[in-house]
């Protein structure tokens, strides 16, 4: 046993080569916040969020040997993890997540958006997000629950950076005019 801090790449390499459960777990210990509130926000129930990840990690320890490095292994975890949580919402449709991670969803834009967002109360971004069409639901997810750089969802969703950029984009321009709506509702 090794006592150095090791990569993740070392560590996949222990899984996949040695069938080294200890690594396995070091992995998990390394990435289990971000992976369970990755998939607590897709699937939306604490219970089942912690079998999804690790029914993933069954599919990390199965397939380790056909990890290609084609991303890293940050992302490719959390592509498992999404994969199987989407399984889970078509086998059996939950209620989405509570609104953990949501507070970083307002704090870096810039223009009207931005303000729309930070004038909303936590339980109104919260039940404005649950309106928005499943893949910015997905994308708001991956950045700001997850914590996941665009480059790393890029990875994880399969498609370019570009993609990443204008999809999040359009999910917080949809954001703000459900919440910028809502208000005007309530005020009438």
């Amino acid at each position: 046993m090794t006592t150095a801090v090791q990569t993740d790449e070392q560590l996949l390499w222990r899984v996949a080569q040695r069938r080294d459960a200890d690594a396995l777990g070091q992995l998990y210990l390394r990435h289990r916040t971000g992976l369970l509130a990755l998939s607590h926000r897709l699937i939306g129930d604490w219970h089942a969020a912690e079998e999804v990840v690790l029914d993933a990690l069954v599919t990390v320890w199965g397939r380790a040997a056909r990890f290609e490095g084609r991303s890293t292994v940050r992302s490719w975890l959390y592509g498992v993890v999404r994969h199987h949580a989407l399984n889970r919402r078509r086998r059996r449709p939950l209620p989405l997540a509570d609104n953990t991670g949501l507070d970083e969803v307002a704090s870096d834009a810039d223009g009207p958006e931005a303000l729309s967002l930070a004038a909303v109360t936590r339980a109104q971004l919260a039940a404005a997000i649950e309106r928005l069409p499943e893949h910015h639901r997905e994308i708001i997810a991956l950045a700001f629950v997850a914590e996941l750089s665009q480059p790393e969802i890029a990875e994880v969703l399969g498609v370019p950076v570009g993609t990443v950029k204008s999809r999040l984009h359009r999910a917080r321009r949809d954001l703000a005019q459900l919440i910028t709506e809502a208000n005007h509702e309530v005020t009438r």
